[in-house]
């Protein structure tokens, strides 16, 4: 499972962050932004996604649903390896 952020659509509201904080973080901007290994890997957008630990995944999802603005994107499979490539 891969996840991307647009922090164009974020509102800083901390729920992700609240939910699963091992995978998103709020930056001193108030963003939240995807982190992989506690680094954020997305401040460029939701076109960056950061691989999800199969331990977090369940937590991951409950952001995205529990985003008031639905700035949190998953994918699981090879669509997230397409858009990975495409952007590199």
């Amino acid at each position: 499972m891969k996840v991307s952020l647009d922090q164009s659509l974020c509102r800083g509201d901390c729920i992700c962050e609240q939910i699963c904080p091992q995978v998103f973080v709020l930056d001193e901007d108030g963003i939240a932004y995807v982190s992989e290994g506690g680094a954020p890997v997305n401040p460029g957008g939701p076109d960056r996604w950061a691989k999800v630990p199969a331990s977090l995944e369940s937590m991951v999802l409950d952001a995205a649903a529990e985003c008031p603005t639905q700035a949190i994107f998953v994918n699981d499979g090879e669509a997230a390896d397409q858009a990975e490539g495409e952007t590199a």
